[in-house]
């Protein structure tokens, strides 16, 4: 019953269009997908989780986030890939991490508890709402600022100077998605 009524919510909210013409597979990708939280058929989760703002010439400001089943590694992960993306399409062959900061925030959500249903002690039929239920978790996130450089210029000044090559190497592809896991499937 819940899940219908999240997606009647859904519906309702306009974040699935054609949702009363799919069966109720496509209702739950095109959910998952208008919240981040199922994979399958949707656009990449690692071009929704990570941003780049250019300051300057060199400079970037990056932000990862997650959803509530990412580990925050993942986050760091996703922006340090981000940050040596960015490096060698701009032309530069190097990064520091100037600033680090963590992104992460902590949500409460709190949905109707539902209702009982029994008989009172004359015989007549009760229908009793329940209590709210409220649930707390954190949604990672990490935030990253970087200078670009081409080599060789600070690349031994500095302890936090990165090779982008070398961190899209060591990183690797992002296959393992903030949103890899979703609370649809589960």
């Amino acid at each position: 019953m819940r899940v219908c009524h999240t997606i009647a919510l859904a519906i309702a909210a306009g974040s699935v269009a054609s949702a009363a013409f799919a069966g109720p597979k496509n209702i739950f990708e095109s959910i998952g997908c208008a919240y981040g939280v199922k994979r399958t058929g949707c656009a990449s989760d690692y071009d929704r989780a990570v941003t780049a703002v250019r300051i300057d010439e060199t400079t970037y400001h990056i932000t990862a986030v997650g959803n509530a089943y990412t580990r925050r590694d993942t986050t760091y992960k996703f922006a340090m890939r981000r940050a040596a993306e960015e490096t060698l399409a701009s032309g530069y062959d190097l990064f520091a991490v100037v600033d680090q900061s963590d992104g992460s925030r902590q949500v409460v959500e709190s949905v109707d508890g539902g209702y009982s249903s029994g008989l009172s002690a004359s015989g007549q039929s009760t229908i009793t709402p329940n209590a709210p239920i409220t649930r707390s978790y954190i949604l990672p996130g990490t935030i990253l600022t970087i200078k670009m450089s081409r080599a060789p210029r600070f690349a031994d000044t500095r302890d936090n100077v990165f090779d982008a090559r070398e961190v899209l190497r060591f990183v690797g592809p992002p296959t393992a998605t903030p949103a890899a896991t979703s609370k649809v499937d589960r």
